[in-house]
């Protein structure tokens, strides 16, 4: 299981909001959730749950950039008909790019996740 704290997510997503210059600043609340995280606009909270933790530190690093992305995105116009939108994934891309990652995606969540290149984490859901 990954040794990261609530303190060290929230290191990544503020360094990742000041690097690309955003207003937004997401507060990672990292807890217990049964099912996936969350971003809530109205609170300015990014919900990471435990349990990703259990799939590596690169995969606990990919969903916090995943959710921290979606408060970006929303900061750029977005509406909820396009929560996964190719223009997500670009800011998505971006994000994740700072931080030496890059997905192969299914369609939305990754299918591999690769760390400066080398093949860091595939999805146990789709081997």
């Amino acid at each position: 299981m990954a040794d990261l704290t609530q303190e060290d997510l929230q290191a990544i997503s503020d360094l990742t909001c000041e690097q690309l210059q955003v207003k937004v600043r997401p507060h990672i609340h990292y807890r217990r959730l049964r099912s996936g995280g969350r971003a809530s606009y109205r609170t300015g909270y990014a919900s990471v749950p435990r349990w990703a933790a259990d799939w590596g530190e690169v995969y606990l690093v990919y969903y916090t950039l995943h959710e921290v992305a979606h408060h970006i995105h929303r900061e750029t116009g977005w509406n909820w008909s396009k929560v996964h939108s190719s223009e997500y994934k670009a800011i998505e891309d971006k994000v994740l790019a700072l931080w030496g990652l890059k997905i192969e995606r299914m369609k939305a969540y990754p299918k591999h996740i690769y760390h400066n290149g080398q093949l860091a984490f595939t999805n146990p859901r789709h081997r």
